[in-house]
């Protein structure tokens, strides 16, 4: 029944009559069809195209499921965005229970959502999770990473580690020199003071040496 439920609800556009612009996660909860789904007994999946200016371009409904799931497609969430020429997309989806806490399906899908849309040069800009009266953002949690992000964040790690290294380096060596200058500079100055010792000690013979002449 959900099967038949969830194909004949696969792609249902949304008109929409009124502006919109997404800048928070609150902006996301605030529109009309996610405060509709919030009730729901049945998990709803939607998804929020929007433009570079963060204005939304359609709001669809791409999934109905059971009380405690939706099957999702990655392909029919990322065909919403590519339809409307977006270069933004927003998805959400209610939990009946109200528990707002995403479960493990929910992030393991938006990190392949996420690759899939970073490929097609699509930002996924977050996942929100609806209850009764509240929800979660899923960007804000720092749990929707996809697997391209992890990949250059451990690439820019390495280089930053590669980098902080070479500066080490740099600054053990000028430190080295550093040591060294001053080192040269101590037995400078302990070469003239004992110049200058060499100086008075000379001075002092040639007058001892005088007063034994004249003696």
């Amino acid at each position: 029944m959900n099967e038949i439920l969830y194909e004949s609800q696969k792609i249902v556009k949304t008109n929409i009559k009124e502006e919109f612009y997404i800048r928070s996660s609150q902006d996301v909860y605030n529109l009309p069809q996610i405060q509709e789904i919030k009730d729901k007994a049945q998990e709803n999946f939607i998804a929020i195209a929007i433009n570079t200016k963060n204005r939304v371009l359609s709001i669809e409904l791409v999934g109905i499921g059971s009380t405690s799931s939706v099957p999702m497609d990655v392909s029919d969430v990322v065909r919403c965005a590519l339809i409307r020429g977006a270069n933004k997309l927003i998805v959400a989806h209610n939990h009946p229970s109200g528990d707002t806490t995403p479960s493990k399906q929910d992030i393991l899908f938006t990190k392949r959502l996420n690759t899939v849309a970073s490929l097609l040069n699509i930002n996924l800009l977050d996942h929100i999770v609806v209850g009764d009266r509240q929800f979660c953002s899923m960007k804000e949690k720092d749990i929707m990473y996809s697997e391209l992000d992890l990949i250059e964040y451990t690439k820019t790690i390495k280089e930053l580690t590669k980098t902080n290294i070479k500066l080490n380096e740099k600054v053990e060596k000028l430190q080295n020199k550093e040591i060294n200058k001053k080192g040269i500079k101590n037995k400078i100055e302990n070469a003239k003071k004992q110049q200058e010792g060499n100086k008075a000690k000379d001075k002092k013979t040639n007058i001892e040496t005088k007063k034994q002449i004249s003696i």
